[in-house]
């Protein structure tokens, strides 16, 4: 397939519903190799968004906690396209846990976009905003995106929740005490000194925000 039939065919993608952003979700889950679990990717995603990294769906406290809709509307699509595949691996008996992974119509997605960037750049092309599927968060952000993703993906979900948690009130409740009180009151599974913990948990993130890892790059300094 030629340059422009390979333009041609992401600006057919895009027209059609499959926008940049679904590219990326795209990206970032074939960077992961899978996502398990639905909660652990709100999540995540909101702890990423939080620390600055490029997420740019809006997330509500919902009634189990941080949500966006919007990024389970995005999913939702993308499985019912066949980009994205869902499985249910929860044991028999159990209630469902679903495991996200890029299917084969994702596979073939993203092996056009890259066959498109590479085609651009031999040829001494840049792409458009039109027609760079990725323009508007480049490589290096979703290459950091996915990189804190994976430091973070040993967390256990119950503690993703309490930081997730943590990071949404202080937007609203910057003194600990009236934040603990809120947040026992809204999540009583969580113990005074769960949450306390939970503060540490919060402080140690703020070493992986996206500007720290940026600087450290930029320094030529790793991450790990």
């Amino acid at each position: 397939m030629s340059f422009a039939e390979e333009q041609r065919t992401v600006e057919a993608l895009t027209s059609s519903g499959v926008i940049e952003r679904d590219i990326m979700l795209c990206k970032i889950i074939s960077s992961l190799g899978s996502v398990r679990g639905r909660k652990r990717f709100q999540k995540s995603m909101f702890i990423a968004k939080a620390l600055g990294y490029p997420v740019p769906e809006d997330f509500i406290w919902g009634n189990y906690g941080v949500y966006s809709s919007r990024l389970q509307w995005e999913l939702d699509s993308l499985v019912r396209d066949g980009v994205i595949v869902e499985r249910n691996v929860a044991a028999a008996g159990q209630p469902p846990e679903y495991e996200y992974s890029v299917g084969s119509e994702g596979n073939k997605l993203l092996d056009r976009v890259k066959a498109l960037a590479a085609e651009a750049e031999e040829a001494g092309l840049g792409l458009s905003e039109e027609t760079d599927p990725i323009s508007a968060i480049g490589n290096n952000e979703i290459e950091a995106l996915t990189g804190f993703l994976q430091r973070t993906g040993g967390t256990p979900v119950r503690d993703l929740e309490l930081w997730s948690s943590i990071l949404y009130l202080r937007q609203s409740e910057k003194n600990d005490e009236n934040l603990i009180s809120f947040l026992r009151y809204l999540k009583p599974q969580y113990s005074v000194e769960d949450i306390r913990r939970g503060f540490g948990g919060v402080e140690e993130l703020s070493n992986l925000s996206f500007q720290k890892v940026r600087s450290l790059r930029a320094n030529g300094m790793s991450t790990k």
